[in-house]
């Protein structure tokens, strides 16, 4: 009997402590909006998500893009609020994400569970979903030409010039600077400044830079983008350079605004020794065309089907057109008796026959130049020459050896003088 009451304390030990130890490790994911709705078209909406364990992350929590129809979303931001908080009388530890949500039309904006990939210490990987959850987005009437302007609650353009406006010449340059920053809103949602072409000036814009701001503990607050060109100045005269204005719809006074940066007036005085530079073709001193931001797979497709043709098409042909352009070649290409001489001179020496190496011996010599008829004696010297002759024509049984090549052979004809006399026997 007391076995059996030590196993059964062991048992509920061992379930105790797996159930301590299961609570120890629990995982979750909460999701909330600021603000929570309702909202109007156009405001942005920061979605914060955070990342929760009763013990401790061995890994940073990954946290996927996500998209929502009608709407724009901007991956989550870089930094990650740590947090502390008491829930159910529990301590709970983990990390605060934002995304920024920004709706484009009035309804309901309906945002989807957001799974997050969790490694929590003991547990090892875990993955949690937040609760699905809804934008209220209430539909504002605007007036005529305030339907796409941006919404927010503060909005303001700047532009700095970087050289005193007095007493320029030709050939002097300014850099006109437009600063655009506005609350709540993502960088790429900023317009870009244009800058028109003014008659006597050449405009080299620069490309836009953009910055989003975040603060300690606020996370994402605004936005700027900084827009410059430089005018160098070709004619003297006096110049303006346009205003540049942004309308925009204030979300707190239901209001249609515009912030403007003022024209800029200036003149120039000629300078006699000035020669006006080549000036940039239209095209070039207008912005930059926005980035494409689709690839298009049936193009691609169709690139790569044709790419695919040409190559099997050339795997298939290829042999076939090198040999006829080979053919073609060979018959095109003018003959040359020497050349061919020799290559059959050069198989006769190699066989060692005396009776294939006369008559190769005898055609290579033709094509000789001055030489009429060829001689024997004016290829190789006397002794081989007689040898050959005596091995073919002659009565002896053995065949000399012919121990030279082509190279003495052709050494021997440009230094041994011609010969009359005969190396063929007597024929009585």
């Amino acid at each position: 009997m007391t076995a059996w009451i030590r196993v059964l304390f062991v048992v509920m030990s061992l379930l105790l402590a797996g159930a301590s130890w299961a609570d120890a490790a629990r995982s979750m994911a909460r999701v909330h909006l600021e603000p929570a709705g309702p909202v109007q078209p156009g405001q942005p909406v920061k979605l914060v998500v955070d990342a929760l364990t009763t013990t401790w992350f061995t890994g940073a929590p990954v946290y996927p893009p996500i998209d929502v129809p009608g709407a724009i979303v901007s991956p989550p931001s870089d930094t990650a609020d740590n947090l502390n908080v008491d829930i159910n009388g529990a301590r709970w530890f983990g990390v605060s994400r934002n995304y920024m949500i920004t709706a484009q039309a009035g309804g309901d904006l309906h945002i989807p569970a957001i799974a997050l990939q969790l490694q929590v210490g003991q547990a090892g990987k875990v993955t949690v979903h937040t609760a699905p959850i809804v934008l209220k987005v209430k539909a504002v009437e605007r007036p005529a030409g305030a339907e796409n302007a941006i919404g927010t609650s503060r909005l303001q353009v700047s532009q700095q010039i970087s050289r005193s406006l007095t007493g320029l010449k030709q050939g002097d340059a300014i850099t006109r600077t437009i600063t655009i920053s506005a609350d709540g809103v993502q960088g790429m949602m900023l317009p870009p400044t244009p800058f028109s072409p003014v008659e006597g000036l050449s405009v080299y814009p620069r490309q836009g830079q953009i910055k989003d701001i975040t603060k300690d503990r606020q996370g994402f607050v605004g936005s700027t983008r900084q827009d410059a060109a430089t005018y160098v100045i070709q004619k003297a005269g006096s110049y303006t350079l346009p205003a540049v204005s942004i309308a925009w719809w204030d979300t707190r006074a239901g209001q249609l605004r515009t912030a403007v940066a003022p024209a800029v007036t200036f003149s120039a005085v000629a300078t006699p020794s000035y020669h006006p530079e080549v000036g940039l073709p239209p095209e070039a001193s207008a912005p930059a065309p926005a980035r494409i931001r689709h690839l298009d797979l049936q193009q691609l497709a169709e690139y790569a089907g044709a790419c695919m043709v040409a190559l099997v098409a050339l795997w298939l042909l290829g042999p076939r057109l090198w040999r006829a352009s080979r053919s073609w070649h060979l018959q095109t290409r003018k003959p040359d008796p020497e050349r061919t001489a020799r290559r059959d001179l050069r198989r006769a020496l190699a066989s060692k026959n005396p009776r294939r190496i006369i008559p190769a011996l005898y055609r290579w010599l033709d094509t000789s130049p001055g030489v009429a008829p060829a001689e024997l004696r004016r290829g190789v010297d006397t002794a081989t020459a007689d040898g050959l002759l005596q091995s073919v024509y002659g009565q002896g049984k053995h065949a000399p050896e012919s121990g030279f090549s082509l190279a003495e052979l052709r050494k021997h004809q440009a230094i041994a003088p011609a010969s009359s006399a005969s190396a063929l026997p007597p024929l009585n």
